[in-house]
């Protein structure tokens, strides 16, 4: 089976956009530590600064649930709903 690509759009709650850019910044640097993460990234729209568009590669669907169980993106969900107004994540074969 190939790599699973993922794509995932996050709007930011209205001023979170910054605070929502750093959080991520710690969970992008653990993320690429996590075995079957080939790529994770994360880009800012120019037109829209509260929306950030992650661009994901994983080994596997299975290294994607593990990422979705890990300490730090548990931490994260915690923080959603303060710093998130909307998320559509987009899994792409």
């Amino acid at each position: 089976m190939s790599a699973l690509n993922v794509v995932a759009v996050l709007v930011a709650n209205e001023s979170k956009e910054d605070e929502l850019d750093a959080v991520f910044r710690t969970v992008i640097e653990e993320t690429l530590k996590e075995e079957g993460c080939i790529k994770y990234a994360m880009h800012r729209v120019v037109d829209d600064p509260r929306t950030s568009v992650f661009i994901e590669e994983w080994a596997d669907m299975e290294a994607l649930k593990t990422h979705a169980a890990a300490p730090h993106m548990l931490e994260l969900q915690k923080q959603k709903d303060e710093l998130v107004e909307s998320t559509q994540v987009m899994p792409l074969l």
